[in-house]
């Protein structure tokens, strides 16, 4: 049922109970009760170019599947819900508003009402997961669903899913107002009933409650870790200090992502096109590190003695088989040779270096060929392994090191993870089970992040600004130690940068196994020209997964082994032009691009990414200087105290606080750093001097001279 806010009474939410409070470990007097109703709340917003503000035009509330309240003014909205809090007092309940994108919504209402520290939980400035007003207690549900709303909607396949945007015109101004279509008028209402509905068919599925229900898309699975957790009472005295933490954070490291250089230098309007190429994707490569490799499983002990490099290695690492923690100080870093293709070590992860222009270096999209000054870098044994293969380290250091055992991550815990990954596995392929497949998949791969939060940062706060008059976002007065001290994290943070180091070491071995086929590769990716199947390394990922039962059967009884390299297609034509920027031409035609930055393409509507790129001239258009501009944009914020009346077309329109999503671009090449640049164009001059240009140019893709050179290895 569809009414306006003038003929809705707070006495109708006498129709719902409220919900038996739930007891547990929060302190006496902070645990609410709430009114047994998902309700959702949504706006529609117009920009208005000439006074450069965007307003709000209509407003939806949900209260479960019953009833959708609409109004048009932000003062129509400031008394329903002054009515909505006086009769939950009454009751002694509290009203949970779910919005998708809280944050949106959140900077129009920060200056229509007064929000105190205690009020806003932000995960990020203006990044908001919760706000509480009077008794109305506004959730995210996209933090929640970790996806849009309409693929929401779509994923649980309800009654009022969200409709296409497409005949909507956001650019046409709407005010108070504007006489909408019937049709307009139910796509605003499908927005806040459809999000009900999909939220319902969580909370069902998860046989959850307004209680239970988590705040964010990794509640669901911190909860099960630290449910399976609960026994390992040994856990407690592995967690790191403050020190090894610290260490931990700056040895933390994410996927490795990079293209072969010599497939991405190019002259003029000559762009490398490699041919016949193949992409493998590695099966669940995070929870397979779970599942098949040691952690440290100890608490880290520290070397106080000095120690060099070799004994790092020779003792602490071969003959012991520590799992080793260590910061280095060198004199310079030097790829050992031209033909390595992918440089493991990333400039961010130096400091304490000289940033002189005098500095001799050379860098390859981040990545370090050479850097000839003094400079600090703290890694893992994992990470020695691979530096010590690829780079001349100039008289290293060893400043501090920690060791501990290595063993297995706890049974329990890969019960968990191979539970998640069999579910997954069952479902796959049934498209009428699909929004439970995508559901294991989440909290598969959720694992990992629950042991990579860093669980150091400060609370964020949402304070009063005398300086700017308005509300701002700061860290809460502590101290990382102070912080450490009261965190209660679901996993030791070093599993998490074990992980991820675990994962770069297998991409690695498939990479250098390709040599010089290798063209790009991507955190669990690898594209590559040549005949190669990844079978030799699979087959030993095959027998670990064999020997700790990490495997899965499909409906059809296909057993599947975690961590295999597995077929993602084969493209006609592959052009790269960075990391996060490649597109290819698979061999029914089809183009596909991928490109930090830019959306991908929407089947539905034919827009954005591939079909842009198909409409301004396809894959030869792809190069330096190509823009991206369909469903590309900027937010653009106005920061208010207090909201403010302002005289415009005839009206009287209500500024609040707002923020205004404009159109923008993205430009290929436009963020290459002149290192990157430097070092393109010496790979150019080397293959111009070295006669291998004109066979790169005509197909043949790789100079002669780096051919021998891997033949010989």
């Amino acid at each position: 049922m569809i009414i306006p806010v003038s003929e809705f009474g707070a006495d109708y939410l006498e129709t719902y109970e409220v919900l038996k409070r739930q007891t547990g470990k929060r302190k006496a007097g902070r645990v609410k009760s709430y009114l047994d109703c998902v309700a959702a709340f949504d706006i529609e917003t117009s920009y208005i170019p000439a006074i450069d503000e965007t307003v709000m035009y209509i407003w939806m509330f949900q209260f479960s599947t019953d009833v959708t309240v609409i109004g048009r003014t932000w003062t129509e909205y400031m008394t329903f819900t002054s009515m909505l809090d006086q009769a939950l007092q009454a009751r002694d309940a509290h009203l949970v508003v779910y919005v998708h994108n809280l944050s949106y919504e959140f900077t129009f209402l920060k200056s229509l009402f007064y929000f105190s520290p205690e009020d806003v939980f932000s995960v990020k400035p203006r990044k908001v997961l919760r706000a509480d007003h009077g008794r109305l207690e506004y959730r995210c549900s996209y933090l929640l669903s970790n996806m849009s709303l309409k693929m929401f909607t779509h994923k649980w396949g309800v009654k009022h899913e969200k409709l296409s945007g497409e005949e909507f015109d956001y650019d046409k101004i709407r005010y108070y107002d504007t006489e909408l279509t019937k049709r307009q008028l139910d796509y605003c209402v499908n927005d806040v009933l459809g999000l009900v509905e999909s939220l319902q068919a969580e909370m069902q599925f998860n046989n959850d409650n307004l209680y239970t229900v988590p705040l964010t898309s990794t509640g669901y699975v911190r909860r099960d870790v630290k449910a399976a957790l609960r026994k390992c009472f040994w856990l407690k005295e592995i967690y790191p200090d403050y020190e090894v933490f610290m260490e931990l954070r700056r040895a933390f490291r994410g996927g490795d992502t990079h293209a072969n250089r010599y497939y991405v230098a190019q002259d003029d309007n000559n762009y490398y096109t490699v041919s016949d190429v193949t992409g493998c994707d590695r099966s669940s490569s995070y929870p397979a590190e779970q599942l098949l490799s040691k952690y440290p499983m100890g608490k880290f002990k520290a070397v106080s003695k000095k120690v060099s490099l070799k004994t790092v290695v020779n003792h602490y690492i071969k003959k012991r088989g520590y799992a080793c923690l260590m910061t280095m100080r060198v004199a310079g870093i030097r790829i050992r040779n031209q033909y390595i293709v992918n440089p493991y070590i990333s400039k961010s992860m130096l400091r304490n270096y000289s940033h002189s222009k005098t500095v001799k270096q050379k860098i390859d999209n981040g990545r370090i060929l050479k850097f000839l000054t003094s400079c600090e870098f703290t890694i893992t044994d994992i990470d020695l392994q691979i530096i010590l293969e690829q780079y001349e380290l100039i008289r290293p250091e060893v400043i501090s090191l920690y060791y501990t055992k290595y063993d297995y991550l706890p049974e329990e815990l890969r019960a968990l993870v191979l539970s998640y990954y069999q579910s997954k596995t069952m479902l796959k392929g049934d498209e009428e089970k699909k929004p439970y497949y995508d559901k294991y998949k989440n909290l598969l791969n959720s694992i990992y992040g629950c042991a990579a939060q860093d669980y150091s940062k400060p609370l964020l706060l949402f304070v009063f600004d005398p300086t700017q008059d308005t509300c701002v976002w700061r860290d809460e007065d502590k101290t990382a130690m102070e912080v450490l001290a009261d965190a209660h994290p679901a996993e030791p943070y070093q599993w998490g940068v074990w992980t991820t180091a675990l994962a770069r070491k297998s991409l690695y071995d498939a990479v250098k196994y390709l040599g010089r086929d290798f063209v790009y590769s991507d955190t669990d990716s690898v594209y590559f020209r040549g005949d190669h199947d990844l079978s030799e390394i699979n087959a030993r990922i095959y027998a670990q997964a064999e020997k700790m039962g990490a495997t899965a059967a499909e409906p059809g009884g296909k057993v599947h082994h975690i961590g295999v390299w597995e077929l993602d297609g084969k493209y006609k034509a592959f052009r790269v032009l960075g990391a996060k920027c490649y597109a290819m031409v698979d061999y029914d035609g089809h183009l596909k691009v991928t490109v930090a930055g830019v959306p991908k393409g929407d089947d539905e509507t034919k827009t954005k990414g591939h079909y842009e790129l198909s409409r301004k001239g396809g894959f030869d258009a792809f190069k330096e200087a190509f823009t991206f501009s369909e469903g590309i944009t900027i937010a653009q914020y106005h920061d208010y105290k207090n909201a403010f009346y302002r005289e415009y077309d005839g009206r009287k329109l209500l500024i609040t606080s707002n923020v205004s999503i404009l159109p923008s671009t993205h430009i290929i090449g436009a963020s290459r750093s002149q290192e990157y640049i430097d070092v393109l164009h010496d790979v150019l001059k080397w293959l111009k001097s070295s006669g291998n240009y004109d066979r790169i140019i005509a197909g043949d893709f790789y100079p002669k001279t780096l051919e021998r050179r891997q033949d010989e290895k």
